[in-house]
């Protein structure tokens, strides 16, 4: 096996395991049952499309209404220029 779900505890008994599907992309929840309970949220690629605490959000923020910006304004050069084409 390449992993463990159970972090090497053991589990006496096992009646049954359930993996249900969360609503983050590749993660799943799967509780294993029997004489204890054990539940873990599982991610086999290792969560990839999680943020980390350390991203930075006021940049993807910044970019974001940057990019708003930089659109209006091609937006009203390109509409300043057909008017003007259309008067000549």
């Amino acid at each position: 096996p390449t992993s463990y779900l159970s972090y090497n505890h053991t589990i006496y008994n096992l009646r049954g395991i359930s993996v249900e599907p969360a609503r983050i992309e590749s993660t799943c929840h799967m509780l294993a049952y029997g004489t204890d309970l054990f539940y873990s949220r599982v991610t086999p690629s290792k969560a990839y499309d999680c943020l980390g605490d350390d991203f930075n959000y006021l940049s993807l923020v910044l970019s974001v209404v940057g990019l708003g910006v930089a659109t209006q304004v091609a937006s009203h050069f390109l509409q300043s220029r057909e008017l003007s084409q259309a008067w000549k």
